[in-house]
């Protein structure tokens, strides 16, 4: 029995590295890094009668391209008009995010298919600042920083090792204090969509 179990395992350790990473990656796991660019913005009628859609950008590493459950620590900044009685017309809302993601694979390692779908849900610091505001006196405070817990899906496509990474969110947000009337949770929750270009090793 301890014979059979130990050729089991053999062959099964000695399979992973060729199944999932087909012998070309640095990992058995598959690693990534991307970076790329996207719009976003407010869900509730609050902040979205005070801003525009934002422009996006960012960088990603990703740990388990070729697993099941992997992982996403990402950057993501933006830039959007925001107009309120009291504020200076030129005022910008700037936003600077890190995130951490769990991602969910569906098709790895189980298929050799470049077009992998998946799921992700993680939490994330976001920091706002008001910027071009020479004159505030508006009910729309300079800065904030406040928690995000994004979630979502998307698509990863490989070609040879370089990747493209499309995927969307909604991240409700908690201790918000840019709006007072924002609500917590949904009040100052944001939606985001990015495409991102990179390479996997």
């Amino acid at each position: 029995m301890n014979r059979l179990f130990l050729a089991f395992a053999t062959i099964a350790f000695s399979a992973v590295p060729a199944f999932a990473g087909d012998g070309k990656l640095l990992t058995p796991f598959g690693m990534a890094i991307s970076a790329g660019g996207g719009s976003g913005g407010f869900t509730s009628s609050t902040m979205t009668d005070l801003t525009d859609p934002a422009g996006m950008w960012g960088a990603r590493l990703t740990f388990g391209t070729r697993a099941v459950v992997g992982f996403d620590a990402t950057y993501l900044g933006g830039l959007q008009a925001i107009d309120a009685l009291g504020l200076d017309v030129d005022a910008m809302l700037l936003s600077t995010a890190v995130q951490g993601d769990v991602r969910f694979n569906f098709l790895r390692p189980f298929s050799h298919s470049p077009l992998q779908p998946f799921l992700f849900i993680g939490a994330a610091w976001k920091h706002y600042d008001v910027t071009n505001a020479n004159v505030n006196l508006s009910s729309v405070g300079d800065a904030d920083a406040l928690f995000e817990m994004p979630m979502g899906g998307g698509f990863f496509y490989t070609v040879e090792r370089f990747i493209i990474d499309i995927r969307g969110s909604y991240n409700p947000a908690w201790n918000a204090d840019l709006v007072r009337s924002a609500e917590e949770g949904s009040g100052m929750a944001t939606w985001t969509a990015n495409l991102q270009l990179g390479y996997e090793f």
